[in-house]
């Protein structure tokens, strides 16, 4: 075997790697034709073209392009995006014929790609490797046409290198957040990831049953090959070989227990490089570098992709994906590491370099947190539609789907634990600030079903409303826990789960028009950490240049804010959810959506006018500082003078200094009342997913990056509901195993 791979000619291998990419673009354009206008189309769930739109008004002139690169900016309908799609099915399949033209035809597809990516957010890991490994096949050799197998040479040195580099950050990315900080109680983390992965597979069914010493055994094997093999991939010979074999077994393990889109097969792809095991860097020399303008470019290539690597790898994970934008980078003083970092910020849309990695691998119950969606009639009977690829009921079988990507199933998944609320998404993602949104995802996928006759039907396994002429009266979401019924159960009724209610996601709701006319957020409604997509939105540049203006502001809406608002709202001695939820509800009474919206907005103006003025002090450029452990706190303070009233806010304004005497007496409650009075529905949503979480995870705070992370101690204890049904989880120190308990249960307490 190992004379046979000897004999291979990189030739040989490359123009296999290259046909073997472009069937994984094939089959990812493929996943992606029959859900692209439901989830983006006219009548989806976040209509592309009322984006691009909203993009246009705050971006305007050239700089959207940059921004936000998609050539649906020259045509967003439906059948345009269809077209586009069946496109990139059509480059990927002449790549795989092969001709002179094959690299052009793979420009296209990563181009086609890359043009997705505002319409349907292609965030996933798998769709950050394609970007990657697509943008790199640029570069590659031209494809002798079929049956010719080979490409017409060997791709540069420095090419082949940067898909070395490129799977070494893939797996050891994965590798360094599992088992770095890993305790003996994480032993049983596969045990559990089994059941609680998004969409589980037949085998993964059965296998949670398998003993403990399996787990702990498979964790070794996965211990060696993400953190050990990916090392072997540099060393030419024998030890790249054994790194390419680890990693593809692993590969086929994680498809038959799972289901992560085409994450695996794109994985196992980017092995066959290194069957060119005798390639190294050193077979480089200096004059190749410049040799050609070709050469050039693709040296310059290689530094941005090694530079960037560099500065993704230590990250957490993939939800670290927008660390360009944090704030944090307002305080770096080193000319050269702010320019870099600005560097990589603007390279970002491009998708060129990502994050790889994964949550903490905390050992958590064999247990599914799942929001089910359900609509009344004229009869006021509630039922449920079922999803076509997640299991969804108690007799919904575990599947085996990849390498398709169910992106509605899959991102359902995580709506349960709250990962898709403003206060989350927007600034964990940081390419997207209109994430930050009044509505949901889920808000406006009910709104669609109640509409009738949407696209999105579709992507459902039962719809219990088949006409479409007669969709349903009301929506709601409730939130369900599921275990994996006994063997025993299983035969008896057929049932592979055994699922409880416990508790509200959604309430009930009737159609409702207006979420399409505020669904996409101002710019000043962005994010608080957004800082930088603020600043570079056409009306804050304005506001940034002439502070004191108070752009838009007119002089009624201040008056309805500072007087009526403030009149209603109070003063905040105290923030708890039951006075709160009192103020919140007069604050509703007195004013209608369309006025509370309008206040929300003068909040944010004004907000952003004393944020212009304090900015420099927080950034350590003028005297005093103002000390705060992150931008959100500083956000935070500034709501805590706005507060104190209109006179507290002008004293400010025309004196920035005397604030730095206010951080002490600035506090979580001070500074978050009036946004949670307006708020409010927002931050008891986010309390549910809170209370579930911490159930089985421990959550760390921002830790003066990410500000709005230590708020979650306050808002599980300020804003939490009786209306869960949330069980108890215990687990056992001795052997980290987890039990679940009713709350009633006396041995909680032990």
């Amino acid at each position: 075997m190992m004379f046979a791979i000897d004999g291979l000619q990189p030739v040989f291998v490359w123009g296999i790697f290259t046909r073997a990419l472009a069937l994984v673009y094939m089959l990812s354009f493929v996943s992606l034709y029959h859900q692209i206008v439901p989830l983006a189309g006219s009548r989806g769930i976040t209509p592309v073209h009322e984006l691009l739109l909203k993009i246009q008004s705050d971006f305007p002139g050239i700089r959207r392009f940059f921004y936000f690169p998609t050539l649906l900016w020259f045509n967003a309908g439906d059948r345009f995006l269809k077209m586009l799609v069946l496109t990139g099915i059509g480059l990927s399949a002449l790549v795989v014929y092969g001709g002179p033209y094959s690299h052009w035809c793979l420009f296209g597809c990563w181009l086609i790609y890359l043009s997705l990516d505002i319409a349907i957010e292609l965030v996933f890991p798998w769709d950050c490797l394609l970007f990657e490994a697509g943008f790199l096949a640029i570069f590659l050799p031209q494809l002798h046409v079929l049956p010719d197998l080979s490409a017409v040479q060997a791709p540069a040195v420095l090419v082949a290198w940067a898909y070395r580099w490129l799977l070494f950050r893939v797996i050891f990315g994965f590798g360094k957040k599992k088992f770095l900080g890993a305790t003996a109680k994480d032993r049983s983390y596969i045990k559990s990831f089994l059941i609680n992965q998004p969409i589980p597979s037949p085998l993964a069914w059965y296998a949670c049953r398998w003993p403990t010493w399996v787990f702990v055994f498979m964790l070794a094997g996965m211990f060696f090959t993400e953190v050990i093999a990916p090392f072997l991939i540099f060393i030419p010979g024998y030890p790249r070989l054994l790194a390419a074999a680890a990693i593809a077994s692993l590969m086929i393990g994680i498809q038959l227990f799972g289901n992560f889109g085409y994450f695996n097969l794109l994985t196992a792809v980017l092995c066959i490089p290194l069957l060119d095991c005798f390639a190294t860097i050193f077979d480089l020399s200096i004059p190749e570098l410049y040799e050609s303008p070709r050469a050039i470019a693709t040296s310059l290539v290689a530094v941005v992709v090694l530079t960037g690597g560099l500065l993704y790898l230590p990250l957490d994970s993939w939800c670290s994906r927008g660390w360009t934008f944090w704030p944090i980078h307002l305080k770096v003083r080193n000319p050269l590491l702010r320019c870099l970092i600005g560097f990589y910020r603007l390279l970002s849309p491009f998708r060129i370099v990502n994050a790889y990695g994964v949550f903490p691998p905390q050992c958590a119950p064999a247990v599914r947190w799942l929001p089910v969606i359900e609509g009344a009639g004229e009869d006021g009977i509630w039922r449920e539609y079922t999803y076509r690829y997640i299991p969804s009921s108690a007799s919904s079988p575990p599947r085996f789907v990849a390498p398709y990507h169910p992106r509605l199933d899959h991102g359902i998944f995580y709506e349960a634990y709250g990962l898709n609320t403003r206060f989350l998404t927007s600034a964990l993602q940081g390419r997207n600030p209109y994430r930050s949104q009044t509505c949901s995802d889920v808000d406006r996928l009910l709104q669609r079903i109640l509409e009738g006759d949407a696209p999105l039907l579709k992507l459902f396994g039962i719809n219990p409303f088949p006409d479409a002429g007669r969709p349903p009266k009301q929506m709601r979401v409730r939130c369900f826990l599921y275990q994996p019924a006994t063997i025993a159960h299983r035969r008896a009724t057929g049932e592979w789960w055994v699922r409880r209610c416990v508790g509200l996601h959604v309430a009930a709701r009737e159609c409702n028009d207006a979420i399409w006319n505020d669904f996409l957020p101002d710019s000043e409604l962005f994010h608080w950490d957004d800082v930088f997509w603020r600043r570079r939105t056409a009306g804050l540049r304005a506001l940034r240049r002439h502070p004191a203006e108070g752009i838009s502001v007119s002089p009624e809406e201040r008056r309805r804010f500072w007087s009526e608002f403030g009149a209603v709202a109070g003063r905040p001695d105290s923030i708890h959810q039951r006075d709160l939820a009192a103020t919140a509800k007069s604050v509703r009474d007195r004013f209608s959506v369309a006025e509370l919206r309008e206040i929300e907005r003068t909040m944010a103006l004004l907000a952003a006018i004393l944020l212009a003025e304090l900015e420099p002090f927080w950034c350590g450029r003028r005297k005093p500082a103002i000390i705060c452990e992150s931008y959100f706190h500083l956000c935070l303070l500034v709501h805590h003078i706005m507060a104190c009233g209109r006179d507290a806010f002008e004293r400010a304004l025309s004196n920035p200094e005397c604030v730095a005497e206010e951080v002490d007496r600035a506090s979580i409650v001070s500074g978050l009342y009036y946004p949670a009075i307006v708020w409010y529905d927002d931050l008891v949503f986010y309390a549910r997913k809170v209370h579930i979480v911490r159930g089985i995870i421990t959550l760390d705070g921002g830790h003066g990056v990410l500000g709005f992370l230590d708020l979650i101690p306050f808002i599980a204890e300020q804003f939490a509901e009786p209306d869960q049904e949330l069980p108890v989880f215990t687990q056992s120190i001795a052997t980290g195993e987890w039990s679940i308990h009713a709350r009633d249960d006396p041995k909680v307490g032990l």
